[in-house]
């Protein structure tokens, strides 16, 4: 009598296997929008550094921040009250912001990114 073994993965493994790949590929859509938005305020930031206006009070920078967010429709979704303007070493204005970011993964479960941005307006 010959005893056959089994060869390849089961349907069991199969399926735990397919479930845990579907469960990081939503994490992933919902996580990887945060960076993207992310990636368009350290842009606006980038801007910022270039204006080269080192007379730029708090209310002209979240005046510039602002309108860059508005333009990439970010403006309702990252608040500016964390905008903080003050004296740089060496000169000019430094400006920091510092603002968290949630996004609902699945049910009750968030997940949380923190992004700090910084520009020197000399």
């Amino acid at each position: 009598m010959r005893i056959y073994t089994q060869r390849g993965m089961g349907f069991v493994t199969l399926f735990l296997i397919l479930s845990i790949a579907g469960i990081a590929a939503v994490a992933g859509m919902k996580i990887v929008p945060l960076y993207l938005d992310d990636a368009s305020v350290q842009s606006a930031f980038a801007s910022l550094e270039k204006q080269n206006d080192p007379n730029m009070g708090r209310q002209e920078a979240k005046a510039f921040i602002q309108k860059r967010l508005y333009i990439n429709q970010l403006d309702e979704k990252i608040p500016l009250d964390s905008l903080k303007v003050e004296s740089a070493p060496g000169g000019g204005k430094a400006i920091t912001m510092e603002y968290e970011a949630r996004a609902t993964v699945m049910g009750n479960l968030d997940a949380v990114a923190k992004f700090t941005h910084k520009a020197v307006v000399r």
